[in-house]
C-alpha cells in the first residue's frame, strides 16, 4: 500500500491536505497520469473513505465515539449522488475521441472561450460551435446508454 497527497481547498478558505491509501500497483499508474485526473481520483477515494467512517460511526456506541473523537463534515466535499454524477460524466467523457475530450476539458473544466480554442485549432467560430454541438449530441447518446 502507497499513500497518496493532494491539496483542498475548504469553504473557509484553508488548504487542507488529504492523505489516500492505494495499492502500490493502482498508485504507481496514478501518479503518471495529469495532475486533475490524480487529484478528482483521491478526492472521490477520500471521499468514499469518509462515507464509510460516517456508516461506521453510526454504529458507535456515544462511548465510543468520544473515545475515538468526532469527525466534522467538511462542507466542501460534494454529497455521494454528486460524486457518482461527476464520476459518470468523467466516463462520458472518456469515451470521446482524444480532440473533443480535450474541447470539453478546456471549455468547461478550465473555463476557456470558443473563440479561443477556435483560433488555436485553427478554425472559424462556427466550426466550432458545431463541433460543441456534435460534442453534446454524443455525450447526451453515450449518457443514455448508461442508464439503460
Amino acid at each position: 500500500m502507497k499513500e497518496l497527497t493532494t491539496q483542498i481547498i475548504t469553504k473557509n478558505g484553508n488548504i487542507r491536505i488529504i492523505k489516500v491509501e492505494l495499492e502500490d500497483e493502482l498508485a504507481d499508474w496514478l501518479v503518471t497520469q495529469t495532475h486533475a485526473i490524480y487529484h478528482d481520483f483521491l478526492l472521490s477515494e477520500y471521499k468514499a473513505k469518509c462515507v464509510e467512517r460516517k456508516e461506521t460511526r453510526r454504529t458507535q456506541s456515544l462511548d465510543k465515539s468520544l473515545e475515538n473523537g468526532f469527525d466534522v463534515k467538511d462542507e466542501s466535499l460534494e454529497s455521494e449522488e454528486e460524486t457518482l454524477l461527476r464520476l459518470t460524466l468523467e466516463q462520458a467523457i472518456s469515451r470521446l475521441n482524444s480532440q473533443q475530450q480535450w474541447i470539453v476539458r478546456q471549455l468547461y473544466y478550465v473555463g476557456r472561450k470558443q473563440v479561443d480554442l477556435s483560433k488555436e485549432l485553427g478554425i472559424s467560430k462556427s466550426a466550432m460551435t458545431q463541433q460543441i454541438s456534435v460534442i453534446r449530441s454524443a455525450l447526451k447518446k453515450i449518457l443514455k446508454n448508461f442508464q439503460e
